[in-house]
C-alpha cells in the first residue's frame, strides 16, 4: 500500500514514538490537573514548550499547541483579523485553499470583513 494522505496525517517518527510512548501508556494524567501525576505532565508539557521555542529562537510563551491544523487555522487567522482589523478589513485568499481555511474566512465575512476568493488557473498558479 502506497498512503498518499500526509497531509491528513503521519506515521510517527520512531525517535518521537520513543519519547511520546511513556505519555501514552503511564505517564498519561491531564496536565492542568494539580495532583501529582498532572503536575508531571505539566512539566513535560513545560519541558517540550521550552524545546520548541529553543529550536525556532522564540519565547516560551510565544508557544501554542493546538489540537489540530483546524484549531491552529482557526487561532492564527482570526487572531490576525481582529488583532490588524483597525489597519483594515480585507483578507485576501485563494478558492483553493483548505476547507478550514475558507470557513474561517466565510464566518469573518459575518462579522464585516471583505473576503477575496482568488481563482486559480488550471496548473493552480493565481490568475491574477
Amino acid at each position: 500500500m502506497i498512503y498518499l494522505d500526509n497531509n491528513a496525517t503521519t506515521k510517527i517518527d520512531p525517535e518521537v514514538l520513543e519519547i511520546m510512548l511513556p505519555f501514552l501508556t503511564d505517564n498519561f494524567a491531564n496536565a492542568s490537573s494539580t495532583h501529582a501525576f498532572g503536575l508531571s505532565a505539566s512539566e513535560a508539557v513545560k519541558n517540550a514548550r521550552q524545546q520548541m521555542a529553543d529550536l525556532i529562537g522564540t519565547e516560551i510563551h510565544e508557544i501554542v499547541f493546538t489540537s489540530g491544523a483546524t484549531e491552529a487555522i482557526n487561532l492564527a487567522i482570526k487572531g490576525i483579523a481582529e488583532n490588524y482589523s483597525n489597519k483594515g478589513k480585507h483578507i485576501i485568499t485563494l478558492q483553493t485553499e483548505h476547507s478550514a481555511v475558507l470557513d474561517v474566512c466565510k464566518y469573518l465575512e459575518t462579522k464585516g470583513f471583505e473576503i477575496s476568493f482568488l481563482p486559480v488557473k488550471k496548473d493552480g498558479l493565481v490568475d491574477i
